[in-house]
C-alpha cells in the first residue's frame, strides 16, 4: 500500500517508515508506471533516520540483509543502539518493579503500557506482541483495550503479517461491540479499509472509506490528502 504525505497531520512513524520500505522494494519496471514518482535514496536516507532516531535495531538488522547496497550493516552503530536499548529496558522494568511493590493498579498499567510501547517504537514485533497482551490483563476499560490493539495493528500492517492483522481486526470488533465508542469505531473503519486493500477488495475497502469521510480521524493511519486518494 502506498501512502502520499501531506504536512498538515502527523502519522506514526511506524506507519511511515513501512511506507518507506515499500518504496525501497518497488523495483525499475514497476516504477516507471507508477503515478506518484519515487525517490530511493531519499526514501533510505528518511528510514536510516527513523532507525537510528528510535534504536529500531530489529529492523536494521532484517533490512542489512534484504538491501545490502542500502544498509551496509555497521556492527558500531548495532552495538549502541543495542546497549541504549538494554538502558532503557532496565528502567522501564525497575519502573513495573517500583509499581508493583509501591504504587496501585493504574501506575502497574502504565509501567507495561510503557514497556509495551517501547517495543512497538524499536520494532521489536515479537516483544512488542507479547508485551501489549501483558498489558491487556492489567487492563479493564474497553477503549484502552482498544488502543493496545491498534498499537499491534499497525506493527502487523508494517511487517505485512496479514493473518495476524485479520485476527486484530476481528478482536477489535468484538471490543467495540463490548463498549466501544464511536471514535474507535470509526477509526477502525481505517485500519480494516487498508487491510482490504491488501486483500484487493477494493469494493469493501471503499465502502469502508466513504463511510467515515465526513468523520475520519485516523491521522496515525495516514492524512487527510492520502484519505481522499484513496
Amino acid at each position: 500500500v502506498f501512502v502520499m504525505y501531506g504536512e498538515e497531520e502527523e502519522v506514526d512513524f511506524i506507519v511511515r517508515a513501512g511506507h518507506l520500505v515499500h518504496l525501497l522494494r518497488v523495483d525499475d519496471g514497476v516504477k516507471r508506471d507508477l503515478l506518484v514518482p519515487v525517490d530511493q535514496k531519499a526514501a533510505y536516507e528518511e528510514l536510516m533516520d527513523l532507525i537510528k532516531k528510535h534504536n529500531m535495531l530489529p529492523l536494521y538488522k532484517s533490512l542489512s540483509e534484504e538491501f545490502p547496497r542500502w544498509f551496509a550493516y555497521d556492527s558500531a552503530l548495532a552495538e549502541k543502539m543495542s546497549s541504549d536499548n538494554e538502558d532503557r529496558l532496565s528502567k522501564l522494568n525497575d519502573t513495573i518493579r517500583d509499581a508493583e511493590e509501591n504504587l496501585g493498579e493504574s501506575e502497574i498499567r502504565e509501567g507495561y503500557l510503557a514497556k509495551s510501547v517501547f517495543y512497538y517504537e524499536t520494532a521489536d514485533l515479537e516483544n512488542a506482541m507479547e508485551s501489549f497482551e501483558e498489558t491487556e490483563t492489567k487492563t479493564v476499560a474497553v477503549g484502552h483495550k482498544l488502543d493496545l490493539v491498534f498499537y499491534q495493528l499497525r506493527l502487523n500492517m508494517f511487517f505485512e503479517d496479514i493473518k495476524t492483522t485479520g485476527k486484530l481486526i476481528e478482536k477489535a470488533k468484538r471490543l467495540i461491540e463490548d463498549g466501544g465508542d464511536w471514535e474507535k469505531r470509526n477509526r477502525l473503519k481505517a485500519y480494516e479499509a487498508l487491510y482490504k486493500l491488501v486483500l484487493r477488495d477494493l469494493t469493501g475497502a471503499a465502502e469502508l472509506f466513504l463511510s467515515s469521510l465526513q468523520t475520519f480521524t485516523s491521522f496515525e493511519l495516514m492524512d487527510m490528502q492520502s484519505f481522499v486518494f484513496y
